[in-house]
């Protein structure tokens, strides 16, 4: 719907909230409003390798490769600051009164540290492709 209307967008476009809230008659707040941007986000990564970032209160983005690079860092950096709060959370769990399945999470969970030490330390594979 969306990308019927406006088209693909370039990289270092700007797509404003108030242009789709008026594309598609829903207001940014919207449940309704949530799940067709995200469809359309994806859809346009997905079929045309474009990448939009949310500009708080504004709108979208399309990013260029030096921002798309970027922005992945950024998600990589919260995304490893949330699996550390939560490897935090199990090691002050007090393993006693654990049962044999949850120990074995618990064990996974702890090692999740380490394994990532070491995987910045492995060279990557060449893919054949």
């Amino acid at each position: 719907m969306i990308i019927q209307k406006i088209g693909i967008p370039k990289e270092g476009d700007k797509i404003t909230y108030e242009v789709i809230e008026d594309l598609i008659g829903l207001k940014k707040n919207s449940s309704r409003w949530r799940t067709v941007v995200y469809t359309w986000r994806k859809k346009l990564f997905v079929e045309n390798n474009l990448v939009l970032k949310s500009l708080m209160n504004k709108g979208f983005l399309v990013l260029n490769p030096s921002e798309r690079v970027s922005y992945a860092d950024r998600k990589i950096v919260c995304g490893r600051n949330i699996i550390l709060k939560a490897v935090n959370i199990v090691q002050a769990t007090d393993m006693d009164n654990l049962d044999e399945e949850t120990k074995t999470k618990y064990n996974f969970i702890t090692s999740i540290p380490n394994r990532l030490r070491l995987a910045t330390l492995v060279e990557s594979k060449e893919m054949p492709y």
